[in-house]
């Protein structure tokens, strides 16, 4: 063989030996980085005893953004402070209601003046200022909850110092990919915990350990957070009204994309998941507030918060109490407003009972009119009518 040949073999050798090796560690850094992702997991729900010592995992990312008032708030704000971090936008309908709520929950039952609420927006173009001014007011925002604004690339580099992915994609029903985990930093800013926010038990852990961090004695974990919510006023439909606003129900509740409209629902059938139906009385509303994936309204997800360990038994009674008023005030303006000629329908998607007006979501599907409780599951039904119609 010629000097040339055996140039060009000991060339072609190398590249594919070069190509193995980067085979080899592609395939290991990918087995790492899937084995990193599921100890990631597994720390973030861990039911790990309260009495563990909290480990320094890391530091906590640099970051400068604004807050819902417009002030400059950077990493160096929180020194001294513990404080709570998570990942939202205020045009998810997905997760990010439900994150929302569970750290409401979290600023009642940590009233430590001291500890920060940080919730960084993943979609900061929409979310300005004014706009998470918006959203704070509707989640009943106090003081220390931080709704934070900054450039996109700041907020990549601050999921990226958390360790966590974010991604936007081309689906307009789930536009950016976020995480939904609580993160806890000390006050020398190091990440001592992550918490999963669905896993209401790693919820319950965060509490604990963001006390202890603080200084201050925790619950035990197999204790009640016990009425972390408190409404005033004189009648218990005043009550309700109040607790219904501070708990963060209306939050959820006033947009039929995020949850099932309950004004007027008191009394009514509706649609459930599993193809059946429930009349919504003190039984189902109270099921649904203390175990809401029990029987969860059709188009609509399970993972609405529940408030067992939040709201104490008389709570619960006088949210009943303001349901089942909204249901009579608007029977006794129908009745006072409305023609006796007015009939009443079957919204389609969900089942709910609705008043057929003019005023009222409809449409026409092969010439019949169909009416909605909400433009939610007009647009549904309008997108595949042969779904809900029979024989359709």
């Amino acid at each position: 063989m010629d000097r040339k040949n055996k140039r060009i073999l000991g060339i072609g050798l190398f590249v594919a030996a070069a190509a193995w090796v980067l085979l080899v560690g592609w395939i290991v850094f990918d087995r790492f980085e899937l084995r990193r992702a599921d100890a990631f997991q597994a720390m973030a729900s861990k039911p790990a005893g309260l009495d563990d010592a909290l480990p320094v995992l890391w530091k906590a990312p640099s970051f400068s953004a604004r807050d819902q008032s417009g002030a400059l708030v950077t990493e160096k704000t929180l020194d001294h402070h513990v404080w709570i971090a998570d990942f939202i936008f205020t045009r998810c309908t997905a997760a990010c209601p439900l994150i929302s709520a569970k750290m409401l929950l979290l600023r009642k039952a940590i009233p430590q003046p001291d500890v920060r609420f940080v919730s960084f927006s993943v979609d900061p173009e929409f979310d300005t200022p004014a706009v998470l001014g918006d959203y704070a007011r509707r989640w009943n925002a106090d003081p220390r909850w931080l709704l934070l604004s900054s450039k996109p690339s700041e907020v990549q580099d601050v999921a990226r110092g958390m360790k966590v992915p974010l991604e936007r994609t081309a689906d307009p029903d789930n536009p950016i990919l976020h995480t939904t985990f609580f993160f806890l930093v000390d006050a020398s800013g190091h990440l001592r915990g992550v918490y999963d926010s669905i896993d209401d038990d790693a919820v319950k852990r965060l509490v604990h350990d963001a006390k202890r961090l603080d200084g201050a004695a925790g619950t035990a974990a197999n204790e009640p957070a016990a009425a972390v919510l408190s409404a005033g006023g004189a009648s218990e439909v005043e009550r309700g009204r109040a607790l219904y606003s501070s708990a963060g129900c209306a939050a959820c509740h006033a947009d039929a994309r995020v949850a099932p409209p309950l004004a007027d629902i008191y009394g009514r059938v509706v649609r459930l998941e599993a193809g059946t139906t429930a009349m919504a009385d003190d039984a189902y509303l109270r099921e649904s507030i203390l175990d809401p994936g029990a029987r969860v309204v059709a188009g609509y997800s399970a993972l609405m918060p529940s408030y067992r360990d939040h709201l104490s038994s008389g709570q619960v009674a006088d949210l009943l109490a303001y349901l089942r008023s909204t249901a009579s005030t608007a029977k006794a303006a129908l009745e006072t407003t409305t023609p006796a000629a007015e009939s009443q329908a079957t919204d389609p998607v969900c089942g709910m009972q609705v008043r057929a007006t003019d005023a009222s979501p409809h449409t026409h599907y092969k010439g019949k009119t169909y009416y909605f409780c909400s433009d939610l599951c007009l647009d549904r039904f309008s997108k595949t009518p042969e779904k809900y119609v029979p024989g359709g």
